[in-house]
């Protein structure tokens, strides 16, 4: 690992289409308070081609795992799918079937792009970003073949989601506005379906409970104006939940389809982190707020998105059964819900879990920036000591970790049996490449 550029500088401190990398915001971000629980008071086209000690939650963490029982061994099996491109920046999306993955291709698109605010337009005649969509190959005998979406107007970002029927993608318009698209799974020609099109910036959209959607919404062309969560069911109905001293971003959704997460970035810089039951939604609102977590005293929305910057919203199709097999016995009971969303907490210096099933923060592997589920209340981390398998414990911050591999792969989960995680791995030489494996445990 001596030569292998770190994770968290080569793919954690990037954002999806609202990532960026700055060690000194890093920082300010390690100085936040500490965790902490309260009850709430266009037309586009394609083509081949810390200064504090961290804080831990003074509540029980969870529940233990597996009755007592901790992971002893992971057999695994590692399969090269291939060398891919992307931007520096973004980490690439991979299919709930593990079959293709999505990139932004390079260069890296401008700050105001990433981070859906408002900036100076691209000169005439600059680039526009593209995202590429590829079939990750069994076999690299065979030739890589891929799609570019595309629009000559305006930027293609690559989005933080992705679903059967293919990858979301977001649009920043000539007249202010921002779109949120569907780009389906093709290494041949793949259709775009706009999903929110209108005069407003839509941003961070993820997908939602039964083929809804989440998404960040203000105003375009007003500086001043915050981000308010938005929730449109598979109805087209939306309901809006604002707060009027904050920006709410980076939507994620639970394993259970029930439970949402998004951070609420205040005026002042601060950042939290809020659960939303969406089965309480009324009065035009998507869901009541059952949780709050603190993050951290500064670091803006810049700081926002470098903390779910190696997040994975819920997989489509993914079954509380599809645990990581390890060498401990399985309990008789019901498999345990599965853990999410993740993402960074800057105060802990670690990746943390919410447990939506208790509505518990869960705090994984020290000193991992990515995380991903692994079933079983369990959650396969990447850690400065490789590749673990992460089983929480009944105190606040202990548990077991197993070693899976010896290198630092950031993990992505699919739904599939045959490939259900991709992992990816910054190339040694190049910036902009990655190279991806398939896991699967034997």
């Amino acid at each position: 690992m001596a030569d292998r550029p770190a994770l968290l500088v080569a793919l954690l401190a990037i954002a999806t289409t609202g990532c960026v990398v700055d060690q000194q915001r890093t920082e300010q971000l390690r100085r936040g308070p500490g965790a902490s629980a309260t009850s709430p008071s266009g037309s586009a086209s394609t083509r081949s081609a810390t200064g504090s000690s961290a804080s831990l939650p003074d509540e029980p963490i969870a529940r233990p795992v597996l009755g007592g029982t901790t992971a002893s061994r992971v057999s695994v099996s590692v399969q090269s799918l291939g060398p891919i491109t992307y931007d520096g920046m973004s980490v690439p999306m991979v299919s709930p079937d593990g079959l293709f993955i999505a990139t932004q291709t390079p260069p890296a698109p401008r700050r105001q792009w990433r981070l859906a605010i408002d900036g100076e337009p691209a000169p005439r005649g600059e680039p526009m970003p593209t995202v590429a969509i590829a079939r990750l190959r069994d076999n690299l005998a065979l030739p890589a073949q891929s799609t570019e979406v595309f629009d000559h107007d305006a930027p293609i970002l690559l989005g933080r989601d992705a679903g059967p029927r293919g990858v979301l993608i977001e649009s920043p318009r000539p007249d202010g506005s921002r779109w949120i698209g569907m780009a389906s799974w093709s290494d041949q020609q793949a259709a775009v379906t706009w999903l929110v099109r209108g005069r407003a910036v839509a941003a961070h959209a993820v997908l939602g409970p039964a083929g809804g959607l989440l998404y960040a919404r203000r105003p375009a062309n007003d500086a001043l104006a915050r981000f308010s969560l938005v929730h449109r069911d598979p109805a087209g109905v939306e309901r809006v939940l604002e707060l009027p001293d904050a920006h709410l971003v980076y939507p994620l959704l639970a394993p259970d389809q029930r439970h949402a997460t998004c951070l609420a970035v205040a005026d002042s810089g601060a950042i939290a982190l809020l659960l939303i039951d969406l089965s309480t939604a009324s009065m035009g609102t998507p869901g009541r707020v059952v949780r709050r977590y603190d993050l951290a005293s500064a670091g803006g929305l810049e700081g926002a998105a470098q903390i779910v910057a190696a997040s994975q919203s819920a997989v489509a199709g993914l079954s509380a059964a599809d645990a990581l097999a390890t060498g401990s016995p399985l309990p008789t009971s019901d498999p345990m819900p599965g853990l999410g969303p993740f993402f960074f907490h800057p105060a802990m210096d670690r990746m943390a879990a919410i447990d939506a099933h208790r509505r518990t923060l869960v705090a994984l592997a020290p000193g991992s920036v990515a995380a991903a589920d692994a079933g079983d209340g369990r959650a396969l981390c990447s850690t400065p000591d490789g590749l673990v398998l992460w089983t929480p414990g009944p105190q606040a911050g202990r548990g077991t970790a197993t070693r899976v591999l010896s290198e630092d792969y950031l993990p992505r989960r699919t739904a599939s049996t045959d490939r259900p995680f991709v992992l990816l791995a910054p190339a040694r030489r190049s910036p902009t490449s990655l190279t991806a494996y398939g896991l699967v445990p034997r």
